[in-house]
């Protein structure tokens, strides 16, 4: 296993050039802390539908504000919005789902797949959707805004490099209907990622149809993550474009999903 760490962009460009200019780098790297057991918790609702089967609606709660706070909000946002639906207007049931230890191996989110893989005939599929940014550039060794909402990728399972062809439908419809700009589609199985990052791309890992929207956010991983960091602009379309999808596969048939 090869160790790696992040820098800060200035550490990164002060690297950059030394190796540009043919000089010999070394440096030693020093960790300190420790391993052991502790307790998460991962967070979830149950809005029941005329059926037994199951839409997950997830993102983590765990870190920042754009990593992960705003994915959660979108959870909450569509969560508050499908309380408001008449049972008679819902075919299947919802679970709205916080996983937890995200940033480190993962054993919330790790269970909560294996649980799910248990039932996996009633899971019809997984949304999932993470930080909801702005970009951000770096100028003169600070952060700055652009004032643009970061470019987004919008995974869909299905076929190998490529996708279900009722979630592609579905998906062009909501980023259209909404405007949700700088969204590019992509394979959550196979294409540039091999698996798509983030919690979507092992549900995916496991055949259960997904749809995962994520972006990243350039101070990701730091205490830099703050509020001022989110896209609120942006929250709102992608909880409608998010639950316009849901709307869509909530009463066709399940093994339209399936690649």
């Amino acid at each position: 296993m090869i160790p790696g760490l992040y820098i800060s962009p200035n550490d990164g460009a002060r690297l950059r050039d030394m190796l540009l200019d043919g000089q010999t780098v070394e440096a030693t790297m020093v960790l300190t802390g420790y391993e052991g057991l502790g307790t998460s918790y991962n967070v979830y609702g149950i809005l029941p539908g005329q059926t037994g089967e199951i839409i997950v609606v997830l993102s983590h709660h765990d870190g920042w504000a754009t990593n992960e706070a705003s994915g959660m909000a979108v959870v909450m946002g569509l969560a508050k919005y499908y309380t408001q639906i008449p049972l008679s207007q819902r075919v299947r049931t919802l679970m709205f789902l916080g996983t937890a230890s995200h940033f480190g191996k993962r054993p919330g989110l790790l269970d909560m797949c294996e649980r799910l893989a248990d039932v996996r005939d009633d899971v019809v599929a997984a949304i999932s959707v993470e930080m909801i940014s702005k970009q951000f550039k770096i100028i003169d060794g600070k952060f700055v805004d652009t004032g643009m909402v970061a470019p987004r990728a919008w995974f869909i399972s299905g076929p190998q490099h490529s996708g279900n062809e009722y979630l592609l439908e579905y998906s062009i419809e909501a980023i259209t209907k909404y405007d949700l700009t700088r969204t590019s589609v992509q394979p959550a199985i196979g294409g540039v990622f091999g698996i798509a990052p983030g919690e979507g791309g092992l549900f995916a890992a496991i055949g259960i149809p997904v749809v995962h929207l994520i972006s990243q956010n350039a101070p990701q991983f730091t205490n830099e993550d703050k509020p001022n960091t989110v896209m609120v602009d942006a929250l709102k379309p992608t909880v409608a474009g998010l639950g316009l999808v849901i709307d869509n596969i909530d009463d066709i048939p399940a093994e339209w999903l399936i690649d």
